[in-house]
């Protein structure tokens, strides 16, 4: 059988077993998340979203506020408390960049886990990829520029959403980060200077992507090596 376009470009789904898909499918909903106060924050704890534009941002808030990312999740993936290993749950808020997605019942998807092999080795090594980009995402904070941390940031985001335009802020970004505004704002300033990205009110669209990546700092690359493993 074959499925709609958009929801193929999701590259977990179609790489399940045409019978698996259409059972995700079969009670499943297409939602769309403006913005990260958007409803689909509200259920993330309780539903599966198998993002087909847009990202959402795995992060981790401390008491005073401050946040940090520790994953993210495209077009590639799955979102959802189901796809988070149970000790991580209730530690990391999600964070959204506006898209859609593919919005499964948590009693469907916890069924076909248990009915489905496949799935269920899937979820395993996807929590598993999961897991190791965010001990990235935590050596990479401590050790590597702002500037550098900006540029894999966004050369992420643009091949995990599948575009160059991004909606997000440079507020957005800090809180990404972990770091001050000022800090994104002096990064921003001196990308759009070399005409690497250019910058309008709300989002940030990349023109050069070479130029992009030979700033990313090494992680980039570690990344996404992780999650190509995840297809092989």
């Amino acid at each position: 059988m074959e499925w709609p376009r958009p929801v193929m470009t999701n590259r977990l789904l179609a790489s399940l077993p045409t019978t698996t898909v259409e059972h995700l499918l079969d009670s499943a909903t297409t939602v769309t998340f403006r913005n990260r106060e958007s409803a689909v924050a509200q259920s993330i704890d309780d539903s599966v979203f198998f993002p087909l534009s847009g990202l959402f941002c795995l992060v981790t808030v401390m008491e005073d506020g401050g946040m940090v990312e520790t994953a993210m999740v495209g077009r590639e993936g799955m979102g959802g408390g189901s796809t988070l290993p149970v000790a991580s749950r209730g530690l990391h808020r999600v964070t959204l960049v506006p898209g859609e997605a593919v919005q499964v019942p948590p009693e469907t998807f916890r069924q076909l886990l248990h009915e489905d092999q496949r799935l269920l080795l899937l979820v395993a090594r996807y929590q598993e990829m999961l897991f190791r980009c965010s001990a990235q995402n935590a050596a990479c904070n401590r050790v590597h520029p702002a500037h550098a941390r900006l540029a894999r940031w966004l050369a992420t985001a643009c091949i995990r959403n599948g575009a160059a335009d991004l909606q997000v802020t440079q507020d957005f970004l800090a809180s990404m980060l972990g770091v001050r505004r000022p800090t994104v704002t002096l990064a921003v300033g001196q990308l759009e200077e070399q005409g690497v990205i250019t910058c309008r009110r709300g989002s940030i669209e990349v023109l050069d992507r070479d130029a992009l990546l030979s700033q990313c700092c090494e992680c980039f690359g570690l990344i996404e090596e992780l999650q190509a493993r995840l297809f092989d």
